[in-house]
């Protein structure tokens, strides 16, 4: 049996859900590299607040430099928005502005090569899902028709392609995951359909490549949410590329500066947290694992910064999240950098002109609780992190202990090192102190150990040092005695 495993919703409303969506809420239910720098650095500050707190929107970054928040819901009122806003990054405040003619959550929202904003389909509480198509004008700020897709969607994606054109592929229709892809063609303002995809999704996410065309991943039903998909604009064509390892949906995708797509988190059908990222590449159609968050979460966000580090905020584990992590791409590793003031999933970010990453509201919880209106600001030039790796770790056996000795990080974080922790093995017994060396005690004598040491700041703690040298605890004075000629 096919089973459903799209965790776009996550039980958005108490009592309505499509196939399989209550196995998800059971796992709800029972679920949860740096510049060094001589002071701590605050990567995040607050801003302007939302004048309406909202989950579910969109937040795209318009030619002026300016944000503009759509739609959205909230769950203490039961109710989708209309109503718009703007974000102005010089003076950090909202405005609101022309307001949507039919209120929805989830829409998609792209911006359009003539700087208009087209916003596609969503779910209107109460009454399903939408085909309506929206475009806004931002030296108006007026909202006019855009036309309707063929059928009401939601969990869809929207792909500005390089003709200018925009590619709208999958979703829920209300019955099923869809395999229906559209055109819209900003020129004439009309909606034409495109080959369909091999496999309907809807949850899923879709990249636009350096070569033009648009990779398709995860998504939909299992078996088949682990196949990926390409599609050419030149041929209206969708083929088969290589599967992802671990079949996801709630994830993130973002295009590298290297081209090629990262996928993190995400949900499955086992799982609401998947800690475990991949690497897609073009040039070979494969893809490769790419490390694991510290904390496995979905529907977060995932940013590109102007480093070409990649930044995940929120979402959602057993709680929302709070807590924020860095990818970066030349080494391959994950770190985790300074948390949002407010846990949130459901929420946007926008990469500001600016280098700054703006998050805008979100919820926290599952169940009926007002959406956020607190947004926060994402300095990527202060990036603060958990600190390096502990070295040149060493034991020294006693009676039922051992003292470890290491060498402190060459990176705090940006953060200075609070504390260490050794962790013997076998036993994981662990104890920590403030500097090197630290003596684990509680050992068993003859038993053969080695050590790791971690290094943790305010931010968390960091990786694991490599093991130290096997040693085996003994009663030295009780084996002088039995072996006097030993000593």
């Amino acid at each position: 049996m096919i089973q459903k495993f799209s965790t776009f919703d996550l039980n958005r409303r108490p009592g309505w859900s499509h196939s399989g969506l209550s196995l998800v809420l059971v796992f709800l239910i029972l679920g949860a590299f740096s510049l060094t720098v001589n002071a701590p650095a605050f990567a995040w500050t607050t801003t302007g607040s939302l004048i309406t707190g909202r989950a579910g929107h969109t937040a795209t970054l318009l030619q002026d430099g300016k944000v503009l928040v759509v739609g959205g819901y909230e769950d203490a009122l039961w109710s989708d928005f209309s109503s718009c806003e703007i974000y102005d990054p010089s003076t950090g405040t909202w405005t609101a502005t022309g307001s949507l003619a039919i209120a929805r959550e989830f829409p998609t929202a792209t911006l359009l090569p003539n700087g208009k904003v087209l916003v596609t389909g969503g779910f209107i509480y109460g009454g399903g899902y939408t085909s309506s198509c929206e475009i806004y004008d931002p030296s108006t700020g007026v909202w006019t028709a855009a036309g309707n897709l063929s059928t009401g969607l939601y969990g869809h994606t929207a792909t500005l392609l390089p003709n200018g054109k925009v590619l709208v592929a999958g979703g829920y229709n209300g019955a099923s995951s869809t395999s229906s892809c559209e055109i819209y063609d900003p020129s004439t303002g009309a909606w034409m359909t495109t080959g369909s995809l091999i496999t309907g999704r809807d949850g899923h996410t879709a990249t636009l490549l350096a070569n033009g065309k648009v990779l398709v991943a995860g998504g939909g039903d299992l078996p088949d949410a682990s196949i990926c998909e390409l599609y050419d604009s030149a041929t209206g064509v969708w083929t088969s590329t290589g599967k992802i390892i671990t079949a996801r949906a709630g994830h993130t995708a973002t295009r590298l500066l290297n081209g090629k797509v990262l996928v993190t988190g995400g949900c499955s059908i086992t799982a609401y947290d998947i800690p475990g990222c991949e690497l897609y590449d073009p040039n070979t159609g494969a893809w490769t694992v790419a490390g694991s968050l510290v904390t496995g979460r979905s529907i977060h966000t995932a940013t590109l910064l102007p480093n070409g580090k990649v930044l995940v905020t929120g979402g959602w584990r057993d709680i929302a999240l709070s807590s924020c992590e860095i990818y970066d791409p030349s080494t391959g590793a994950w770190t985790t950098t300074q948390s949002l003031s407010a846990a949130r999933w459901r929420h946007a970010t926008s990469l500001l002109s600016n280098g700054m990453v703006l998050v805008s509201g979100g919820v926290l919880s599952v169940f009926n609780l007002n959406s956020i209106s607190v947004c926060e600001l994402f300095d990527s030039s202060i990036t603060v992190t958990s600190p390096g790796t502990p070295s040149e770790v060493s034991a020294k056996a006693g009676n039922r202990q051992a003292t470890v000795a290491f060498t402190a990080p060459e990176l705090d974080g940006g953060s200075p090192i609070t504390s260490y922790t050794v962790t013997s093995n076998p036993g994981n017994i662990q104890k920590s102190g403030a500097a090197s060396p630290i003596t684990v005690t509680g050992l068993t004598n003859g038993k053969t150990y080695t050590f790791t040491v971690t290094a943790t700041n305010k931010i968390g703690i960091g990786q694991s040092s490599a093991a130290s040298n096997p040693v085996t605890p003994v009663d030295k004075a009780l084996m002088s005695f039995l072996y006097p000629l030993l000593d």
